[in-house]
């Protein structure tokens, strides 16, 4: 029959004469037999493990969250400008559109909306997961 989780079993333990002391005054000091000191112990070393691996894993989401907000705000910004581009185009009439400066300005404009597109459609590929995590150590 498999062991639950809360039964209690006995083990064996071997302890070197200045390690057994260590706990035996710490037993004493909290007033606890040396076997729920040695319990005490245990469970503080593996709750400070839990908490470490929580904090790597705070820190690590909060690297990611930085990398993604400034990838945003990149993407914000060619946002803004491409509306502003096809506002501005707009904006032209038709009539002065046909004068060569006007008309090789547009001309212009529209080319740089095509490259914020092209930029922004490659900007979605590069944000990827994979090597994060070369690119968070520098």
């Amino acid at each position: 029959m498999a062991r639950k989780a809360v039964d209690t079993v006995q083990i064996n333990l071997r302890l070197k004469e200045g390690l057994r002391r260590r706990v035996a005054r710490e037993a004493d000091r909290n007033k606890v037999s040396m076997t729920k000191q040695i319990l005490l112990f245990i469970e503080d070393s593996l709750e400070r493990q839990d908490r470490f691996e929580l904090s790597q894993i705070r820190e690590d989401m909060h690297q990611t969250w930085e990398r993604c907000a400034t990838a945003f705000h990149q993407l914000n910004k060619q946002g803004d400008l491409l509306r502003a581009l096809e506002n501005l185009v707009e904006a032209v009439p038709a009539d002065v559109r046909e004068h060569a400066p006007v008309k090789k300005a547009v001309a212009k404009a529209q080319t740089v909306i095509k490259m914020i597109d092209a930029e922004a459609a490659l900007a979605l590929r590069r944000m990827h997961t994979t090597g994060m995590e070369q690119e968070l150590k520098k």
